[in-house]
């Protein structure tokens, strides 16, 4: 009975001792890259339990829609134009939008009803985002298809998670939650953030849409990746948890601005998420496969009419078409 007790007894001492090892890095907020603590894992606390930032953003798609159909406009009068079809006038009608969705803007189409035919194959056979709304004489009223409507409200509810979710890593923050709710909010939840007000401007401003050339004359891909390999060894650079990555790719191009041509500068494609890194326990390691970009801006999202996702046939790589 005694040898049954002390067997009891050490099982017990043995799960409490495992749970304060599990537990200590943990409350002792240690730093899991400079530790030499056995056990280099923490609990990844909730908002009820370090607190953070909670956010509901919503999703204007009446401004979406407005936007798309102002790009058609544009499409359809060159289309026209370079078939020598005359239109009197193309415009956007905002008000008086179709009852199954108010707000869904139409546009408005006038011109010879001895061309009506013509116009209207047209329409059909180039413009399948758009639909009849209405037909009368030397007048055509089109609007987007409820296809079209939906595809919209999911692609963009999924860009905007996804532009949340590369903002947030700017600030390190451990398992953050950002999820759709409804047909047109996002919610963010970040546990233990500090820097509330800038997290909040960080996340809700424009989104602006750059691209720069990449510069494999300069340099090959492979002198880029070593250089900036030797650069971040000789300096002991590590991406930290918690870094602002802003701050570490400006580092990286202070270091490197002498080894470079003039007017270009490093950048960096993103191969693993936060997520990944922290379950492989390697957030020391970037992942990320660097470039040697003009520093010049040749096209901006102004100059673009359309982005969506599609595959390439051959490889089935996803692109942007």
């Amino acid at each position: 009975m005694t040898r049954n007790w002390w067997g009891k007894l050490c099982l017990l001492l043995f799960f409490v001792g495992l749970s304060i090892v599990y537990v200590f890095p943990t409350l002792a907020r240690l730093d899991l890259e400079k530790t030499k603590f056995p056990f280099k894992k923490k609990i990844n606390l909730g908002l009820d339990l370090q607190g953070g930032l909670y956010l509901v953003l919503g999703v204007d798609f009446n401004k979406v829609y407005k936007d798309i159909v102002d790009r058609q406009v544009e499409v359809i009068s060159a289309s026209f134009k370079e078939k020598n079809i005359i239109l009197k006038s193309v415009k956007v009608q905002h008000e008086g939008a179709p009852v199954d969705d108010p707000g869904d803007p139409m546009i408005l189409l006038e011109f010879d009803p001895a061309q009506r035919d013509a116009v209207y194959k047209i329409i059909k056979k180039e413009f399948t985002i758009l639909r009849l709304v209405g037909d009368q004489a030397g007048k055509l009223k089109l609007g987007l298809t409820r296809e079209q409507r939906n595809d919209i409200r999911e692609r963009t509810v999924n860009q905007s998670i996804q532009v949340i979710r590369n903002r947030i890593d700017e600030f390190g923050v451990t398992e953050p939650a950002i999820a759709s709710q409804g047909l047109d909010r996002v919610v963010v939840e970040l546990p233990g953030i500090k820097e509330v007000d800038r997290a909040k401007q960080l996340i809700g401003r424009t989104a602006k849409l750059e691209f720069k050339i990449a510069d494999d004359k300069s340099m090959t891909p492979g002198q880029v990746a070593k250089l900036v390999a030797d650069v971040t060894k000789e300096n002991n650079i590590l991406y930290k948890e918690g870094q602002k990555f802003s701050e570490y790719v400006q580092k990286i191009n202070d270091l490197v601005k002498s080894k470079i041509p003039q007017d270009t500068e490093i950048a960096f494609e993103r191969s693993r998420t936060l997520d990944e890194m922290r379950e492989e326990g390697d957030l020391g390691q970037m992942h990320r496969r660097p470039y040697l970009l003009k520093s010049k801006v040749d096209v901006t999202g102004n100059d673009l009419q359309d982005a969506v996702v599609a595959f390439d046939p051959e490889n089935q790589r996803p692109i942007v078409s």
